[in-house]
């Protein structure tokens, strides 16, 4: 048996790091065994991080909506 993780909230972002270079946050909170938990990953490519969105968006827990879930903050 596997674990089972659902996606509640994911948000998209960028910020610029100490070098100046633009980065691509995603933070996100899962439910898994009925506990919340929230993490943030950092990503030097667009598309590292929209492909963990994707991969995140098809885990959300039944019943809620992409659009209830995922929201952006690009700068």
């Amino acid at each position: 048996m596997g674990i089972t993780r659902r996606a509640t909230r994911i948000r998209l972002g960028t910020r610029t790091d100490p070098a100046g270079m633009t980065v691509w946050v995603v933070a996100y909170t899962v439910i898994e065994h009925g506990r919340e938990s929230s993490f943030v990953t950092v990503h030097a490519a667009e598309a590292a991080a929209r492909q963990l969105v994707q991969n995140l968006l098809a885990d959300r827990l039944q019943g809620l909506s992409e659009a209830e879930v995922y929201s952006e903050e690009l700068d």
